[in-house]
């Protein structure tokens, strides 16, 4: 796998992101005083892991500083696709956080992304699924513009799991 560098959009001739998700500080001269030159080599910048488990690097411009998830600046700059509003989330194929290869990631719904996550976390039940107490049966229900709606009581966890994912299919289908 070779690693390709572009100029990250907005620090132009600062920063630079890699294809797996290394970030470069550009080598940079400046003057202090009169006649006097500095020189600061080129660096590649040490990511920094957030309370969210992503890694994030601090960019600079004009003494501006910004936070910038990494998984972000490699979909960003590398994926054909767009993020648009809080909807689209980019997600790692592998679950892995640190693992920014731009092949590694995908732009999915905030809601497949949530599912997905709970999907990962070994959850006794599957998504879409809860034990109705009082009924002992397994209830169904999925959000919908802030309001839950109820898809039924079901026997087993997977019965009420499956109409979960077919609903969500059904959103998912409207909204594309």
């Amino acid at each position: 796998m070779e690693e390709l560098f572009v100029s990250v959009k907005g620090y132009k001739g600062l920063y630079e992101i890699s294809n797996i998700g290394r970030v470069k500080s550009l080598a940079k001269t400046w003057y202090v005083g009169v006649g006097k030159k500095r020189t600061k080599p080129e660096t590649i910048l040490k990511p920094v892991l957030n309370k969210n488990g992503y890694l994030t690097v601090v960019l600079c411009d004009n003494r501006k500083r910004k936070t910038c998830l990494v998984h972000h600046l490699v979909f960003d700059h590398y994926c054909d696709e767009q993020r648009e509003g809080r909807e689209k989330q980019v997600d790692h194929r592998d679950a892995n956080k640190i693992n920014n290869y731009y092949k590694n990631l995908q732009i999915i719904t905030q809601r497949r992304n949530v599912s997905k996550g709970f999907q990962q976390s070994g959850r006794e039940l599957p998504t879409g699924a809860t034990l109705h107490k009082q009924t002992n049966k397994y209830m169904s229900r999925i959000r919908i513009n802030g309001e839950n709606k109820h898809l039924g009581l079901f026997k087993t966890a997977e019965e009420a799991s499956v109409v979960y994912q077919k609903a969500l299919q059904n959103i998912e289908r409207r909204v594309a």
